[in-house]
């Protein structure tokens, strides 16, 4: 996980995902224990039950989309208790071995119904949460490729976003190349491991598998596609890389003769590094927010005597992010004396009328002259009833952002 480009990407971010993956591994954590306790028909500890409860429901508050790994967690305990039915079909599972089971069941759905509003609010639509999540058309084979370049990246990651031809050719390469010789060095390593641990291998791989039909039925079926952004496959992320570490730690152990697995080894943490790097210096996992290029702009058009105002229509928490991350990037230029002002003009029930109204209402109490930024202002602005012009040299569009100027109240003022 320390060198992985797709940790280190979720890592970057000002988000709750590396919490929410703590949580994840605990989870899954404790399933591994439970289930390998039902194979040598032991009944669950207390303590055990406890700590799953504990952990699932604190896993439901940090973050809503840990509802698909209980799910997945689920099917798989369903599939031993079926099982255990089939083998001993004229009875009943045995109550003791499986009442830690339902214990832990009853526990998380309690914990996890204090959320039931907020589910009910984003299934009736009431949420913008998830909206950018339901394409008008769906698409079939699409989320089921995304699953798999999501899974690639969480070894190697070299440039490919908006890069020149050669350069998307060779790193290809190099990316089949590296990922050629992990699917070795990981296969030799599972025929190294104990029966015991291949029952534990079969049952993350599982899992995964779990995890991403449900992702693919869930786009298939509502619309609702998860793959469509990368952070979301934060649920499964750490059972691939145990997968891949089993294999790995095998391969080292018992290298062969001529010690190729370690050399193998090295090359791939080596490639996940420089994937790392990548990431780091925004050459792969381009953010799609830029505000340290909005802040550039704006810095050369402050001025001490001159205020300045940045205002958008505000809908969601994601303009309010935007908007930080602005008056950060302003902060680290340095600027504090002549730091703009910003307004969030929000935006009632989808009339962008209302946001409009507020900005001219801003306007005409500010002081004048003023410099007035919009940035993703997606409202309709007249800037000539305002006593506004328009500067044309600024740049209009960065990642993330539309930019526009308007020098106010310059005329007056002359």
């Amino acid at each position: 996980m320390a060198v992985s480009p797709f940790g280190v990407y979720l890592a970057q971010e000002a988000r709750h995902y590396t919490l929410a993956m703590f949580l994840a591994i605990a989870s899954f954590a404790c399933l591994t224990v439970a289930i390998e306790r039902l194979k040598a028909q032991i009944s669950l500890p207390v303590w055990l039950v406890l700590v799953t409860v504990i952990v699932n429901s604190l896993a439901m508050a940090v973050h809503f989309f840990f509802i698909f790994l209980l799910i997945a967690q689920g099917l798989i305990v369903l599939a031993f208790w079926i099982q255990d039915i089939r083998y001993y079909p004229l009875r009943f599972p045995k109550l003791k071995l499986w009442k830690g089971f339902y214990a832990i069941a009853l526990g998380t759905a309690i914990g996890s119904l204090v959320w039931l509003p907020i589910f009910l609010k984003i299934s009736t639509g009431d949420s913008q949460l998830i909206a950018w999540t339901l394409p008008s058309r769906n698409h079939f084979i699409e989320p089921i490729f995304r699953l798999i370049a999501w899974v690639i990246t969480m070894v190697i990651m070299l440039p490919v976003e908006k890069q020149p031809l050669p350069i998307i050719i060779v790193s290809s390469a190099v990316a089949l190349l590296v990922l050629g010789v992990l699917g070795k060095v990981v296969i030799d390593g599972w025929k190294f491991q104990s029966d015991r641990h291949k029952e534990s291998l079969k049952l993350w791989l599982g899992f995964t598998l779990v995890i991403m039909a449900i992702f693919v039925g869930m786009a298939w079926a509502i619309g609702l596609d998860l793959t469509l952004a990368a952070r979301y496959q934060f649920i499964y992320f750490p059972v691939v890389l145990l997968i891949l570490a089993a294999g790995l730690a095998k391969s080292w152990e018992f290298p062969g003769k001529s010690q190729w697995r370690r050399y193998a080894i090295a090359f791939i943490g080596f490639m996940s590094l420089l994937g790392g790097l990548m990431v780091v210096y925004n050459l792969a996992y381009h953010k799609p927010d830029r505000p340290e290029l909005v802040a550039e702009e704006i810095s050369a058009y402050l001025r001490s005597d001159i205020p300045t105002l940045i205002a958008t229509v505000h809908k969601s928490h994601e303009q309010t992010g935007e908007m930080m991350g602005i008056a950060w990037e302003l902060q680290k230029l340095g600027i504090r004396e002549n730091s703009p002002f910003f307004l969030l003009a929000h935006r009632h029930d989808g009339d962008s009328l209302t946001s409009t109204n507020t900005l001219v209402k801003t306007l005409n109490r500010w002081p004048q002259p003023m410099n007035l930024w919009l940035i993703n202002f997606a409202a309709e602005f007249d800037h000539s009833g305002s006593n506004c012009e328009r500067e044309l040299g600024v740049k209009s569009r960065v990642p993330g952002y539309f930019l526009r100027m308007y020098r106010c109240g310059y005329n007056e003022s002359l």
